[in-house]
């Protein structure tokens, strides 16, 4: 079998491949396949199955399973040019790749088991969804910053598509803040699936890589998940566990604080610095807000040669409840900022409804309702 690919393709593939810390030779090894006449490559860590068409038209079909060494591959498209196409001979044996005159070739692996595949019918069409990709890449990264990594709470690594009202959505949450994304797509009957984390990684950086106004399609029978866009798809394992009721932790106050997200910013900005300086990473330290016709902020800390250690203020644009002082972790509360929408070319503005000192806090983007944040108050 013979085809012709690029540097370009076989990036896709390599950059986009489902990485497995185990050392079965199988799991660190590259399928070739040929199925409608696209070259495919694929790989599978288990709980992921990847898939990239590295080249079309071939009119050299097999049925053989062809496999070759993935490291090997990664260091031999290490050393073409992007310019130039890449020629590939495929033999029982052998793998050979040629350009510019050059001849590389990498020996075929044999697995008497062949590919561990998926195993189950295909998955159906009937719970199919359809995004532009720079659209759903907008959704998951809003949702993504809130998945957990805690084994213990295995059903929080991830995030958890459903219906809520007949309405297409993405939750995630670690416990500490929550994140829910409204698409506004139509959808009945529909209970939901955990996308794994690592699923989440590789879906965000294939549709980082998409072309401009490529579609990218999530289908699942709510035990597996497929998605793709472009000449890449992943086929990957649902977590099998119970998503809790989040809706019990979404405040329902009425009463908010309305500020631009460039202030708030700012005002941060001085604790993180000042946290560094003293104690090193910023992570999980507290930063108190007092609410009065401003925000105040003040740094918390639990020494006491160091309080306060700052205090910062910044005007607000409209607050409609009483005055009240709350606590907040800073890393979360920065980037739930970035989340709802702040860049540097963008400077929404933010309304964080706030009840009492204790109770969680909701934050938005007035420009963009689809998505609300849930922090936890810091309460020691």
């Amino acid at each position: 079998m013979k085809f012709t690919t690029s540097k370009k393709m076989l990036n896709v593939f390599i950059q986009n491949n489902a990485y497995s810390r185990s050392k079965l030779p199988v799991l660190m090894s590259v399928l070739i396949k040929v199925h409608d006449g696209n070259v495919i490559f694929a790989n599978t860590d288990l709980d992921n199955e990847v898939e990239t068409i590295v080249a079309t038209g071939c009119t050299e079909p097999t049925n053989a399973e062809i496999f070759i060494d993935l490291s090997t591959l990664k260091l031999i498209t290490k050393s073409f040019n992007a310019k130039d196409p890449v020629s590939v001979d495929v033999t029982p044996d052998l793998v050979s790749f040629e350009q510019d005159e050059i001849l590389q070739n990498i020996k075929c692996l044999d697995f008497e088991d062949g590919f561990p595949y998926m195993r189950g019918p295909e998955i159906t069409k009937t719970l199919q969804f359809e995004f532009e990709a720079e659209v759903l890449l907008k959704i998951l990264k809003s949702v993504a910053p809130c998945m957990s990594q805690e084994e213990a709470r295995y059903y929080l690594n991830g995030i958890f598509m459903h219906s809520i009202h007949q309405n297409l959505s993405f939750v995630a949450t670690d416990g500490h803040r929550l994140a829910k994304y409204e698409t506004g797509k139509h959808t009945e009957n529909f209970e939901g699936v955990i996308i794994q984390y690592q699923s989440i990684k590789l879906i965000l950086k294939a549709l980082t890589n998409a072309k401009k106004g490529e579609t990218a399609c999530l289908s699942t029978d709510e035990l597996r998940i497929r998605f793709t866009v472009g000449d890449f798809a992943l086929t990957t394992k649902a977590i099998d566990g119970t998503f809790p009721d989040y809706h019990r932790v979404i405040p329902k106050n009425t009463e908010f604080v309305e500020i631009k997200a460039q202030n708030l910013v700012r005002a941060i900005a001085p604790h993180k610095t000042r946290f560094k300086t003293i104690f090193g990473p910023y992570e999980k330290h507290p930063v108190k807000l007092n609410v009065n016709g401003s925000i105040e902020m003040t740094s918390l800390c639990d020494d006491e040669r160091f309080e306060p250690l700052l205090t910062t203020e910044t005007e607000i644009i409209r607050h409609t409840g009483e005055d009240t002082t709350l606590s907040l972790r800073i890393d979360l509360f920065s980037q739930a900022i970035v989340a709802a929408g702040y860049s540097k070319t963008e400077n929404p503005t933010i309304r964080m409804a706030i009840v009492d000192h204790r109770s969680p806090i909701t934050l938005h983007n007035t420009e963009l309702p689809q998505l609300t944040q849930v922090l936890m108050t810091y309460n020691g």
